[in-house]
């Protein structure tokens, strides 16, 4: 509450390490009206938010989109996360979040929407099953012009990656 006229903002950074590790965002309810962020969009490391409603009026993201490290966040699939993810315009950075917003492929199906390869993107691949899945997830995906991250217990075969030809990143 208290940010309810809030129509546009330069970024939004909201997590435990810009809350002075506060950590006792719940909601963000009471940014109904905010349409429009002109810069990059960031929820990293919250352990307590589980969706992004109170954001479903937002139209655009003109910069990088992050949403990682928050642990009980299920619900991300709002029409301004949806579109970004359906054109992105910057890099996608989406990963170790609760289910159904783990990564980009989860979030793309909770908005019904196929996910394009990421122009701008980076990679995260946490286990073996996103490593097996990567073609399907990201049809036609052959020159990553982003990172590619691959870590996690259990990852022991890469063969779902043949179809990489290149990686512009790291």
């Amino acid at each position: 509450a208290g940010l309810d006229n809030l129509t546009s903002v330069g970024g939004l950074f909201i997590g435990d390490q810009y809350l002075g590790g506060l950590n006792s965002l719940v909601s963000l309810e009471g940014l109904e009206n905010l349409v429009e962020i002109h810069g990059n969009f960031s929820i990293q490391a919250d352990s307590n938010l589980t969706s992004l409603t109170g954001l479903d009026n937002l139209v655009s993201i003109d910069g990088d989109l992050f949403i990682s490290g928050n642990p009980v966040l299920t619900d991300c699939s709002i029409s301004g996360i949806c579109n970004y993810l359906s054109a992105p315009n910057g890099s996608v950075n989406i990963y170790n979040n609760g289910s159904g917003c783990e990564n980009p492929p989860a979030l793309a199906a909770g908005c019904g929407i196929e996910l394009p390869c990421l122009t701008y993107g980076n990679y995260y691949l946490l286990s073996q099953e996103d490593v097996d899945n990567f073609a399907a997830n990201y049809l036609g995906c052959n020159e990553l012009q982003g990172n590619l991250t691959i870590m996690g217990d259990g990852i022991s075969n890469l063969a779902g990656l043949s179809g990489i030809t290149s990686v512009g990143g790291d």
